[in-house]
């Protein structure tokens, strides 16, 4: 397993200097929201992408992928029964993947509740919408050789979003992505949203869905929106299921709220998660 952190953690840090500082606490790479980079990261150009992937090499850290990917520019939508809305959409996703292709990626999460919200769990229509956008970005991360990540979410997440009706279970996911049949077009599992709206538990969901193939990365989330080890949720359970079923892909420490300060839990997040994994791997805790 290799470990990240989403970069909103520290996104008032210049980028150069959130490398430089997770790679010094012990990160392997960092997962960045695009519109921490720029208002419009569309147009970075190439020379300055060249920069950003330079600042992380030069630091020793990968990028590993990106996460809240419509977040900005506002408008954007995969579901909005306006044609040129979701054609727009699509379109920045394929520049999102040029993007993380030239910053030397492997992988795009998209959630983005907001921008793909449908009117009502029962609006089919909005959902083939959605479907039908995610149908329309593969070929971009097939050619790109970008692994797409249909993340499920948890209805509400306030203050981030509510009503959020289209993709809750990995189930649903992965319904989606056996539908599309891509190569590059898999799911994953966010612990927050799968304590939120799972009917399983975070290791009985792994156990199922780790064997598939489907899921392809990992966040860990206090559902308090802390990190791990900063609530009440368990975590040796889950990184047991990890280890289990063989996962050696990317985790990314990914919480909401930053407490007591955004360097200060992102290093004892860090220290935390691999003490569990350790101690597993030692035959000491969650190994069941």
């Amino acid at each position: 397993m290799q470990f990240a952190l989403a970069n909103i953690v520290v996104k008032e840090m210049p980028f150069a200097d959130q490398c430089a500082y997770l790679a010094s606490v012990g990160y392997d790479g960092i997962e960045v929201a695009p519109a921490t980079l720029s208002d419009q990261p569309d147009r970075i150009a190439k020379r300055a992408r060249a920069e950003l992937r330079h600042a992380a090499e030069d630091a020793g850290i990968a990028i590993f992928g990106f996460n809240f990917l419509l977040y900005h520019p506002p408008g954007l939508s995969i579901t909005d029964p306006d044609d040129a809305v979701r054609a727009r959409t699509v379109d920045f996703a394929k520049r999102m993947i040029d993007l993380l292709a030239d910053l030397g990626g492997r992988y795009i999460v998209h959630g983005s509740a907001p921008q793909r919200k449908i009117a009502s769990p029962d609006d089919d229509a909005g959902r083939a919408r959605g479907i039908e956008s995610f149908r329309a970005i593969t070929p971009a991360a097939e050619a790109a050789g970008i692994d797409y990540l249909i993340e499920p979410l948890a209805v509400n997440l306030p203050p981030l979003f509510a009503d959020n009706f289209f993709i809750n279970s990995v189930a649903e996911a992965a319904d989606i992505v056996r539908a599309i049949a891509s190569p590059r077009l898999f799911t994953m599992v966010d612990t927050l949203a799968a304590r939120n709206e799972e009917r399983q538990t975070v290791p009985e969901l792994l156990d199922q869905w780790l064997p598939t193939g489907l899921v392809h990365h990992i966040h860990l989330n206090d559902r308090n929106k802390l990190a791990p080890g900063q609530g009440a949720d368990t975590f040796a359970d889950v990184m047991a299921s990890l280890v289990r079923g063989g996962y050696d892909r990317y985790v990314t420490i990914e919480p909401f709220e930053h407490f007591p300060d955004p360097k200060s839990q992102a290093g004892w997040a860090l220290g935390f998660v691999r003490g569990v994994l350790e101690a597993i791997e030692l035959g000491v805790a969650g190994a069941d």
